[in-house]
This record gives C-alpha cells, structure tokens and sequence, in this order.
C-alpha cells in the first residue's frame, strides 16, 4: 500500500471515504427484501456485505496509519531543524573557546621557553658624556684622563624634582670619592638593571673656574637630542603578535622601521629579532615625530625593557627602548 501512503492527506481521506459508498448503495438496494431485522438476507448478500465492510474498513485503517507517518515525520524533521539551529547557534561560542584555549596554551608554552631563554647581548658604542660635577668635592683632586670611574646606582641617594619625582639615582665615583652625577642612568637602568658600570676619565678642563669632566663609557645607544625613547607600543593583539610576545624576554634586541601601509603611512613596526616577528607598533604621536626628524624609511635598534600582563586571560604589554639610529 505505498502508494496509498505516497497519496496527498486530501486524496487519502476522499479515497477512504468512497470505500463506504459500495456498502451504503448496496444496503439501501437489499433493505427492502431482507426486513427490518435482516431475517431474509440470503448467504451471497452477507457475504458482500462482509466484503464491502472490510474494504472500508482497510482503507480506514490505512488513512488512519498514512496519518500517523505523516505527524511523525513532521515532529521528526521540526527536532532535526531545532537541533541543527541550536547547534549553529552554539558552534560559534564553542569554536571561539576552543580557539581561545588553543592560544592560550601556545602562550604559556612559549612563556616556559622565554624562561630558559637568555637574550643576545645588546651591541654597545663608545660615548663621551659629560659630568654634572660636586664642585666641593673634586676641589684639590687631581683629576687625569684615563683614570678609571664607576657608575653607581644608589636608591639612597636619589635626587628628586619639586614635585617629588626622582630625576637622578646614579653617581660617578674615584675610589671612594663621588666626583658627580651621570646623566644617562635611566636609560641604563631600564635595560641592564642596576648593575655598577666601569669607565675612564675622558677628559677633565677647568673653564670658568668650575670643573668639566667628561667620562668614556660604553652604551647601548648613541644619544642624540630625541633618542633614546622609552615608549610602550601598540597593535599588541593583531595576527600572531601575542604568541609573539609570550616567547620573548626582556632584553631581546629588536628592528624599529618605518613600515608604511596605504591607510597609514606613518606605521613605525617593531620587530623581535630573535624570534623573527613583529610584536607591536609605535604608538602614532611618537611615530610622527620619529619620522619628522628622521625621514622615511628610517630604521632603529631598540631593546625591549619590560613584558607584562599575559595572567588570567589578558593580553600581554610590552614596553621598549628605541636606542640608536641605524646607517
């Protein structure tokens, strides 16, 4: 009967109700001779009565069952639409998870490396630097070029500004005698620490009756009126610059060059170079500046001073030291 079951719900329901009508026509047509009571009916018309009633009755019952399939495959295929909604619905946020944890496992593995890992050590030049000179102290010294000087950093001897700021922590000591103060000390402190630095006298001239002393000292950089530059840098979270960052440790050497796009012209790029990738940007006001002075195209060495951030889901910061201008 599958081709009763193929049938429209419409055209079931009149074929099970015409299989009636051969048993209703052909009651109407033997009522008059069989009697109220059905005492005359002969053998043949009970058994097209049994016959009639029997088609009816198995077209009924199969409307009824066709019925049945049809509710049920509706109900069927209404949970399917349901489930594959829901589950559309629901991917994007278990993707993201898992995308999410994925990262974040890549970056505490790199962080376990970056924790083995020692950084390359900075390429350092030779600088003169002038002195701010304790003329009470230095009077009666002999002072020569070539002595040897050592640069201290000393917390208890910090000078502070009007509004309580410290300007200056490191001196410059003779022996035991401290000649004055050094005025790059920050900019070292950000990127060795607070380690003592050994020098040399470069020179030391009376002029004006007041002492110019001028130590010989290596450093990472070579200062000039804008450089070095502590900045924290931005466009940390784009492509893969987080895992980027998780890999890296403080001290690592970097690029800073001008990288230009057609919607910013003015991108100043910051790249890693020990593990070959970019970590961030400097920020605009900064990059304006950088390249008002030194022009496009323009390229840096650079160190990075300090990594933070990275617990509980954040994203990690970095902060740098543009030290000196390339050739």
């Amino acid at each position: 009967m599958k081709w009763f079951y193929n049938l429209k719900r419409s055209i079931r329901i009149i074929i099970a109700v015409a299989a009636w009508l051969p048993l209703v026509i052909f009651a109407g047509v033997i009522s008059g001779s069989i009697g109220e009571n059905g005492e005359n009916m002969q053998a043949w018309q009970a058994v097209v009565v049994l016959l009639l009633l029997a088609v009816g009755v198995v077209f009924t019952v199969f409307a009824v069952i066709a019925r049945r399939r049809e509710t049920k495959a509706e109900r069927d295929a209404k949970s399917a639409a349901r489930t594959a909604s829901e589950t559309v619905t629901q991917r994007p946020s278990v993707n993201n998870a898992i995308a999410a944890n994925n990262a974040r496992q890549a970056e505490l593995r790199a962080q376990i490396a970056a924790s083995a890992r020692q950084p390359a050590p900075l390429p350092t030049y030779k600088n003169i630097v002038k002195l701010t000179v304790f003329e009470n102290r230095v009077e009666g010294i002999l002072i020569n070029a070539g002595d040897p000087c050592v640069i201290k950093f000393e917390s208890d001897a910090i000078m502070r500004s009007s509004n309580g700021n410290p300007i200056i922590d490191a001196n410059c000591y003779i022996g035991e005698i401290k000649i004055g103060l050094f005025p790059y000390c920050k900019q070292l402190r950000a990127v060795y620490g607070k380690a003592d630095y050994n020098c040399r006298i470069a020179s030391c001239d009376i002029i004006d009756g007041k002492h110019d002393i001028r130590v010989e000292i290596d450093m990472p950089f070579i200062p000039d009126k804008k450089l070095p530059i502590q900045t924290k840098i931005n466009g940390v979270t784009f492509d893969d610059r987080q895992s980027i960052i998780a890999a890296s440790v403080v001290g690592d050497m970097l690029t800073i060059k001008h990288a230009p796009t057609a919607e910013y012209p003015n991108t100043v790029a910051v790249y890693n170079n020990a593990l070959n990738g970019c970590i961030g940007v400097v920020p605009s006001d900064i990059a304006e500046k950088i390249l008002k002075k030194y022009k496009d195209g323009c390229a840096f060495d650079g160190v990075i001073t300090s990594i933070y951030g990275g617990g509980s889901g954040k994203n990690f910061g970095v902060d740098i030291m543009i030290l000196t201008k390339r050739a």
